[in-house]
């Protein structure tokens, strides 16, 4: 996306706090500039929100790129710019609704433009926190002013998103959460398809190393033994003195710490789990370019 107008293609990117925006410009060798925050015409930094998501479009079909902005709590806003594409001046924020109602879908928006339904208009795409892709068809009829219908569902919600998948589930797995979607014609059959990043969490159980198995057996071996000595101590012998019962509970509290740390070390020698975090980028193929609700079909990698 060429944010400045000079041939070069850009990248713009929000953050998680305090949420403002950044522009990352090209340069003619192919490097990108330091970043600088993108600021409105009062000169403060542009921002709705933390865990901000940015696109530009020309929104208002004025010529220039405005500011389409999602954030943590699924809001989304439209950062109009007043000014021109090669100098930029953006007005106050606007919040988006559709169907007559705020957005507010979820948590952690990701919005994107395009004119998924092929009628010359910009629709709105917006990814969610619980892993959804929601469409907003743009119905007005005045290009410069936008009015979306109510959202209609493009890929429904993850199904990991309220468990860690295994290993073993891999083959399974399908998106994760806070999921960001990209537009664009993958396999050039003239249909716009999905692409769809996600964060997913998976808990991994890697092999033991012949150390780790050395180690769990030495452990096993010595809880054997404590609590052997365990069950010896719990026993009071005949004849036994006030002196040696308080001995023995001393040596019996001891060796019950003991086990106590044992036990976890055990635990971690035998179940080394850990948990990863990953982001995908998935594929969803539109089945027909010609239906007016969205209709999407996935892979993922």
């Amino acid at each position: 996306m060429d944010f400045d107008a000079d041939g070069q293609d850009d990248v713009i990117s929000g953050s998680y706090h305090p949420g403002d925006l950044y522009l990352f410009a090209r340069q003619s060798d192919g490097t990108y500039k330091k970043p600088e925050k993108i600021l409105g015409s009062d000169g403060k930094p542009v921002n709705v929100g933390a865990a901000a998501h940015a696109c530009a479009a020309d929104w208002d079909a004025d010529g220039d790129l405005d500011l389409i902005v999602g954030n943590i709590g699924g809001e989304v806003w439209l950062v109009p710019n007043e000014g021109s594409r090669k100098q930029p001046a953006y007005g106050a924020k606007q919040k988006l609704s559709a169907g007559g109602k705020a957005i507010t879908g979820g948590h952690d928006a990701g919005p994107t433009v395009a004119d998924w339904d092929g009628d010359g208009k910009p629709d709105l795409i917006v990814g969610g926190g619980n892993g959804d892709v929601q469409f907003y068809r743009n119905t007005s009829d005045d290009k410069a002013k936008p009015e979306l219908a109510a959202a209609q569902t493009l890929v429904p919600e993850s199904p990991t998103r309220k468990r860690d998948p295994g290993v073993a589930e891999a083959a399974a797995l399908r998106h994760g959460m806070r999921v960001k979607p990209h537009v664009v014609d993958w396999n050039g059959d003239g249909k716009l398809d999905l692409l769809v990043g996600d964060f997913t969490s998976v808990e991994v159980k890697p092999e033991l190393t012949d150390d780790q198995r050395a180690r769990q057996t030495a452990t096993e071996k010595k809880l054997g033994e404590l609590k052997a000595e365990q069950d010896r101590l719990g026993v009071a012998p005949d004849g036994e003195t006030p002196e040696q019962r308080k001995e023995r509970q001393k040596q019996l509290r001891n060796v019950q710490r003991e086990i106590i740390t044992h036990s976890r070390e055990a635990l971690q020698a035998s179940q080394p789990r850990r948990h990863e975090t990953h982001g995908y980028v998935w594929l969803y193929l539109r089945k027909d370019a010609g239906q007016k609700s969205a209709a999407a079909q996935g892979g993922g990698g």
